[in-house]
């Protein structure tokens, strides 16, 4: 019989779900009508020779709404493992591309190639031009500290940067020329770093200073106030495979 102005129905059995080979039995389905059936109960035989029985049902508000969220979580679950897969695939590449603008600006060598720019006052930037003083500053690195049994060149130690920059996940290096200043002749490196999945770019800079033994260096966010220390760790971790090279931070 049919009866009711319900909106929202809900049926049990295999009648409801289909017949023959394969049909799914004992099962709740809710089903969204301009009126609600209300089916009496009937029983049956399918193809299968079973019995199938039509119960008269009603899903209600939170049974419905569960079995929204079921579905929803399903895809959820479908989206996370697609993710998962790129990721293993293509370990370390971004997903999205939060590039932001390049500060052109800020970048590059100042007073003559003498020095890089100082940071704004955030806490996405670091700056060996930086005030002391500040929370921006970091030590400029030497590759030829005192007490170290040879010197080495400038061009070998321009390589040994570069090479470490170069295996870096997600680096590229724009600019890599000579300087030339009233102080005398040096290098300059400019590289961005791109982070895995989002893609957010910081702008990373090396200028080797004529006394053949020191590199000051400069490296920014383009997005945000506060880089939680990624600025800081990537510099770290560079420094830290120069070490094997000899590289120090100057004072340390």
């Amino acid at each position: 019989t049919m009866a009711g102005a319900a909106k929202i129905a809900c049926f049990v059995g295999g009648s409801a779900l289909g017949t023959g080979p394969g049909a799914l039995s004992n099962s709740r389905v809710c089903v969204r009508t301009k009126r609600a059936p209300r089916i009496s109960a009937v029983s049956g035989t399918n193809q299968d020779g079973n019995r199938d029985v039509v119960a008269e049902d009603t899903c209600d508000t939170a049974q419905c709404a569960s079995r929204r969220a079921l579905i929803r979580g399903g895809i959820a679950a479908a989206a996370l493992a697609v993710s998962s897969a790129v990721s293993v695939e293509n370990a370390g590449a971004a997903v999205f591309h939060f590039a932001g603008k390049r500060p052109t600006a800020l970048l590059g060598t100042k007073g003559g190639d003498r020095y890089l720019e100082l940071c704004p006052d955030k806490l996405n930037c670091i700056s060996t031009s930086s005030n002391a003083y500040s929370k921006q500053f970091v030590p400029p690195w030497t590759y030829n500290p005192e007490g170290s049994p040879k010197t080495k060149s400038m061009k070998d130690a321009i390589e040994e940067l570069t090479k470490a920059i170069e295996s870096y996940p997600g680096a590229t290096i724009l600019t890599s020329r000579a300087t030339r200043s009233t102080l005398g002749d040096g290098w300059y490196i400019a590289s961005e770093f791109e982070s895995p999945f989002f893609g957010f770019v910081d702008d990373v800079e090396f200028l080797f200073s004529p006394d053949g033994a020191t590199v000051d260096y400069r490296s920014a966010s383009r997005i945000g106030e506060d880089d939680l220390k990624a600025n800081r760790t990537r510099i770290k971790n560079l420094r830290v495979e120069l070490q094997k090279s000899g590289w120090k931070s100057v004072g340390y």
